[in-house]
């Protein structure tokens, strides 16, 4: 999102980004032409790190002139808020995780209370509004940008690297490899759909943390086990997810445990592939029975869900049809550029206000 965010500079707003740590974001912001301010990195258990970046927070904030910092997500709010304040400027807190009513990070955030929050979703304002009722609350969906024209070429090799036909229906799945993201409970729905001829499925992502390299040889071994192994592919971690995307004909995602928003869901609906889900969390606020299938927990349900789209290819097309109209509808830029524009001006007239 804030790669996207960074090609939406224009008359309501200008973004300038300020990081912590080196790494992919901040080379890819800089691929947009952003300057990157590097903070400093942070580790909680080395006070003293804290207070470096924190100084460096406060050069920045006196050498150049802002309207409001946002902080995204919880752990910056807390480490940078008091900077934020202290300089006068309205401090507001982007929420994209499910709050913790119990985290001591959310207890740490209210020492210093935000201008505004904004939500990635309703899933996602709901507890804090529980926690916090009297919290000033926008719900903005993430920013996401429709995918570049379809290269047939590049969709017809992909295949052939992977093994597939030009026939053959493909499910993906691109996430983290975190053990909520469903993986295991697709695999087990597809091998009850084994008899179903002419479908292949691409697991892409890269393990980035030694759990999560466990996490994916444990889910190489249920391959192996279920006999899927000659339909299933690991892509891996890729950066031509747009490509990818246009590729598969089904996105299946089925989370253990509720996503805050779901970005993926929005980009595949962009990209025009019905999506099949969990009844859980902001897929239910991004999924509808015109562009995709939300079941209820366990392997039959979603093996019935995966079984009817496969079959059914005028279903999956209409499908496809709805989908690029609910992802705009939902997170397109203007719609992104209204909501985002109107919460910024209404956290610069809390703060005023506070003033």
């Amino acid at each position: 999102m804030l790669i996207s965010l960074a090609t939406m500079d224009g008359p309501e707003w200008r973004s300038h980004f300020a990081l912590c740590f080196e790494g992919r974001l901040s080379r890819a912001l800089q691929a947009q032409g952003k300057v990157v301010n590097f903070l400093g990195p942070v580790r909680l258990r080395n006070p003293l790190s804290m207070l470096r970046a924190r100084r460096a927070l406060r050069r920045l904030l006196q050498a150049q002139q802002f309207d409001a910092v946002i902080c995204h997500s919880i752990w910056p709010y807390c480490i940078f808020a008091p900077v934020v304040v202290r300089s006068g400027l309205a401090s507001i807190l982007y929420l994209h995780d499910i709050p913790d009513p119990n985290g001591l990070f959310y207890r740490w955030a209210w020492l210093t209370p935000p201008t505004l929050c904004i939500a990635n979703s309703a899933t996602t304002a709901e507890p804090l509004r529980q926690m916090r009722a009297s919290v000033r609350l926008r719900i903005v969906h993430p920013l996401v940008t429709p995918p570049p024209p379809v290269d047939l070429a590049a969709i017809r090799q992909l295949k052939t690297d992977f093994g597939a036909g030009p026939e053959d229906v493909i499910v993906l799945q691109a996430s983290r490899f975190d053990s909520w993201k469903g993986h295991r409970n697709l695999l087990q729905a597809l091998a009850q759909i084994r008899d179903v001829p002419g479908w292949r499925c691409w697991i892409a992502g890269a393990p980035q943390r030694p759990e999560e390299e466990t996490y994916k040889q444990e889910l190489v071994r249920q391959t192996r086990f279920l006999q899927l192994e000659t339909r299933v592919n690991f892509v891996g971690h890729r950066d031509d997810m747009e490509t990818v995307l246009a590729a598969c004909d089904v996105y299946c995602q089925p989370n253990e445990t509720p996503e805050p928003f779901g970005m993926v869901f929005v980009e595949a609906m962009f990209a025009g592939k019905p999506v099949v889900g969990r009844a859980l969390g902001g897929a239910q606020e991004i999924v509808t029975p015109e562009c995709g299938i939300l079941c209820p927990p366990g392997a039959g349900p979603l093996a019935a869900a995966l079984r009817r789209l496969l079959e059914d290819r005028p279903l999956r097309e209409k499908m496809s049809e709805v989908g690029p109209a609910r992802a705009a509808a939902l997170s397109g830029p203007e719609r992104f550029r209204l909501q985002f524009g109107a919460a910024l001006e209404s956290a610069q007239l809390f703060d005023a206000a506070s003033r």
